[in-house]
């Protein structure tokens, strides 16, 4: 087993360790009074808690999903809320890179399913068809399959 084994390091234990270590980062800003060390802390404990959930717990009850959620909502907003309180750099660097992130998957999730259907409208139109599975992703096109 070498450095790189994710198995390994993301284990459980892992994941409860970072929250842990969220968790000590949310009480050493608090007992300072340093709000970005409160953002940070309370950000990675959400995080880690809902990356636990969501690898480790096996279950299909709604609950879990519904914490999974609210951890990962919980996570971002901190960053946001810290920047509205402070109106520290960092946290606005933070939160500006949320929001594109936000933006660009919306519009990546919007956007795919009209460009695959008129990639496929194209290669009818010129007498080939694409599989989408197979020939896609190598670059191939049949002629007339």
């Amino acid at each position: 087993m070498g450095i790189l084994d994710m198995g390994k390091w993301l284990s459980g234990w892992f994941m409860l360790v970072w929250v842990a270590l969220g968790f000590i980062g949310l009480l050493d800003g608090a007992i300072s009074g340093n709000i970005v060390g409160m953002a940070f802390g309370a950000s990675m404990m959400f995080g880690a808690a809902s990356l636990y959930l969501t690898q480790f717990v096996k279950s299909e009850y709604k609950g879990k999903r519904a914490l999974e959620v609210i951890f990962a909502i919980l996570m971002f907003s901190v960053f946001i809320f810290g920047y509205i309180i402070t109106r520290n750099l960092i946290l606005g660097v933070i939160t500006l890179f949320i929001l594109v992130m936000f933006f660009v998957a919306f519009v990546t999730s919007y956007l795919l399913p009209k460009i695959r259907k008129n990639l496929k409208a194209i290669a009818k139109v010129e007498g080939k068809q694409i599989l989408l599975n197979e020939d896609l992703k190598t670059g191939e096109v049949a002629k007339n399959r």
